[in-house]
C-alpha cells in the first residue's frame, strides 16, 4: 500500500494533538470532578464523617452536649446522596442544609452531588435526667432518587441531658461582719455547656476563679467540666436578715437558670425597738398613749394601719439616735356602733425590719331592744342596752334612761336601771297608752383611777329609739289615758 506523504503529514499531526490532550489532562486532572456513576454499584465511592475529623468509626455514637445547636457532617462520593433523620422522637433534630444542585429532578435541599456536607440541626436538651438519641441516614441514590443497594451509612447522635451542679449548700448564712479575701465562700459548679454568673444584689459580688473567662464558662467539649469562683459579701449594716441570689444561666438559654440563695445574718451592733410591745384596748371615748422607739443605726417611721381617720400619730418619723424618742398615739371617740381595730407600724428606712403593734378600740352602748311589759297593767316599758367590756376603762357611776312623747319633749322623764353583764335593763313606767315616744338607754362612767369619788364622769348615750305603746291589755280592754300624770309618777 503506497501512502501519500500529506497523508502521513495529517496522521501525524493528529497523533501529536492526541498525545498533546492527553498529556495536559494528566496535568490537571486533579481539578476533574470524577464521572458520577448511576447504575453502576460496583465502582461506587461513599463514606460520612463529622467535618472536624476523618474517623468514620464512631459513627453510631457521636455525643454532642445538651446546648449544643448544630453539628456538620462531610459526605465523600461520586454519585448522588441525601441525608435524612430516620428516627427522632419529639423532633428536635432535623437536616437543615446540604449541597444542592440543578440537574436532579424534583431535587430538595437534602440531596447531594459528589463530595459536600450537610448540617444537622438540635434544639436545646433541657431534660435534666436522661440522654435523647436520633437516628440519622445517609443514602447513595441514583438520579431519579431511588437508593443503591448497600450504600448506606447510620448516624447515631447522643445529645447529653442537662448536666449543671452547684457543688455548695442551698443557704449559705454568712456573718453580719461579712467576709474576707480569705474566707469568701468559694462555689464549684460541674457543667457540660456554657453558663455564666450574675448576682442579684449589689452587696455580693462575683470573683471568678479557676475555668472562668470573666463570668462566664465555656466548656472546651461536650464533656462534664468544672470551674470555680468566690463571693465576695459586704458588710450588713442592717438588722434584719438579707438575701441574695447567685444566678446561674445560658448566654443561649440552653437550660432554665439554677440559683444558689445568699443568706446574710442582721448586724448585731444594730438595734431597733419599740415599748410597750402591746396596749390597753382603747375607750369609746378615745384617748393617748404613749410610745418610746429606739433605732441606733437607721432613721424609721411610724403609721397607722386603719380604714379610717381616727389615728393620728406624732411624730411619724425620726432619726436614728442613741436615745429613745416619744411617739404619741391619738385616737378619737368612737362615733361608730361596733369594735374598731388598726394597727400602728414602726419601720426603719432602707431596711425591711418593721413592729406592728394591734390597737382596738370599744364602742358607746347600745340599745338593743324595747319590750312592753305584759299585760300593759302598769302603763310600763323595758328598754336594754348593751355596752361592751366597759370595766377594762371605766368605773360604772350611773345607768338608766330617759323617756319622752314625740309631741311632747317637755315631759321628758328619767329612769334608773340595773347594769349587770354589761347589759342595761330599765323599767320605764307611767306611759300614756296609743302614744309615740323616743327613749335613749345612758351609762355614767368614771375612768379607771384611783380616784373613785364619780367626779367627772363621762355621760353615754345610746342611739335614739322610737316606740309606741299600745291602746289596749292583752284582754283587749282599752287603756284610759293619763289625766294627771304628775299625780301618777
Amino acid at each position: 500500500m503506497k501512502y501519500r506523504i500529506s497523508d502521513i503529514s495529517r496522521v501525524l499531526a493528529g497523533c501529536a494533538f492526541t498525545t498533546l490532550l492527553a498529556v495536559m489532562n494528566a496535568g490537571c486532572s486533579d481539578n476533574v470532578q470524577p464521572d458520577l456513576l448511576v447504575g453502576n454499584a460496583s465502582e461506587i465511592r461513599f463514606s460520612v464523617s463529622p467535618l472536624d475529623t476523618l474517623d468514620t468509626s464512631d459513627l453510631r455514637n457521636i455525643t454532642i452536649s445538651s446546648a449544643q445547636l448544630m453539628t456538620t457532617f462531610k459526605v465523600s462520593s461520586n454519585t448522588y446522596w441525601t441525608a435524612e433523620v430516620t428516627d427522632c422522637s419529639g423532633g428536635w433534630c432535623y437536616i437543615d442544609y446540604s449541597q444542592n444542585i440543578d440537574d436532579i429532578p424534583n431535587s430538595d435541599s437534602n440531596v447531594g452531588k459528589g463530595s459536600g456536607i450537610f448540617i444537622v440541626r438540635t434544639a436545646p436538651n433541657r431534660n435534666k435526667e436522661s440522654n435523647r438519641e436520633c437516628k440519622i441516614t445517609v443514602y447513595a441514590i441514583e438520579r431519579d432518587g431511588a437508593h443503591l443497594p448497600g450504600h448506606s451509612v447510620e448516624i447515631h447522635l447522643i445529645q447529653e441531658c442537662q448536666s449543671l451542679e452547684i457543688n455548695y449548700n442551698e443557704d449559705e448564712i454568712v456573718s453580719a461582719s461579712g467576709t474576707t479575701d480569705s474566707t469568701e465562700p468559694e462555689v464549684t459548679v460541674t457543667a457540660n455547656q456554657e453558663w455564666r454568673v450574675r448576682s442579684s444584689e449589689p452587696w455580693v459580688t462575683v470573683v471568678p476563679g479557676s475555668g472562668m473567662n470573666g463570668n462566664i464558662f465555656i466548656p472546651s467539649g461536650t464533656l462534664t467540666e468544672t470551674a470555680e469562683f468566690r463571693l465576695k459579701v459586704d458588710n450588713n449594716p442592717n438588722i434584719s436578715v438579707r438575701t441574695c441570689e447567685i444566678i446561674l444561666e445560658s448566654p443561649n438559654n440552653a437550660f432554665i437558670p439554677t440559683r444558689l440563695t445568699v443568706v446574710q445574718e442582721g448586724s448585731p451592733e444594730a438595734s431597733f425597738s419599740v415599748t410597750p410591745v402591746s396596749v390597753p384596748q382603747f375607750s369609746p371615748a378615745g384617748g393617748e398613749f404613749i410610745f418610746m422607739v429606739y433605732s441606733s443605726h437607721k432613721d424609721w417611721t411610724a403609721a397607722a394601719i386603719t380604714s379610717g381617720d381616727w389615728i393620728n400619730i406624732n411624730p411619724s418619723a425620726g432619726q436614728a439616735s442613741t436615745e429613745p424618742v416619744p411617739v404619741t398615739v391619738t385616737v378619737d371617740s368612737n362615733s361608730e356602733r361596733q369594735w374598731r381595730e388598726a394597727g400602728i407600724i414602726f419601720s426603719l428606712v432602707e431596711d425591711t425590719e418593721e413592729i406592728i403593734i394591734p390597737l382596738t378600740q370599744a364602742f358607746w352602748p347600745v340599745v338593743s331592744d324595747v319590750r312592753i311589759v305584759s299585760g300593759w297593767t302598769s302603763k310600763q316599758a323595758q328598754i336594754c342596752a348593751v355596752c361592751q367590756y366597759p370595766d377594762s376603762f371605766f368605773t360604772l357611776v350611773s345607768c338608766g334612761a330617759v323617756c319622752w312623747p314625740i309631741t311632747d319633749e317637755s315631759k321628758e322623764k328619767t329612769y334608773s336601771g340595773n347594769f349587770e353583764s354589761n347589759t342595761l335593763t330599765v323599767d320605764m313606767y307611767n306611759l300614756e297608752p296609743n302614744t309615740d315616744y323616743i327613749a335613749k338607754a345612758y351609762i355614767e362612767y368614771k375612768e379607771n383611777t384611783s380616784d373613785n369619788d364619780g367626779s367627772d364622769s363621762v355621760t353615754v348615750y345610746s342611739t335614739e329609739v322610737h316606740f309606741r305603746t299600745p291602746d289596749r291589755n292583752d284582754e283587749g280592754v282599752v287603756i284610759p289615758k293619763n289625766n294627771n300624770l304628775s299625780a301618777l309618777n
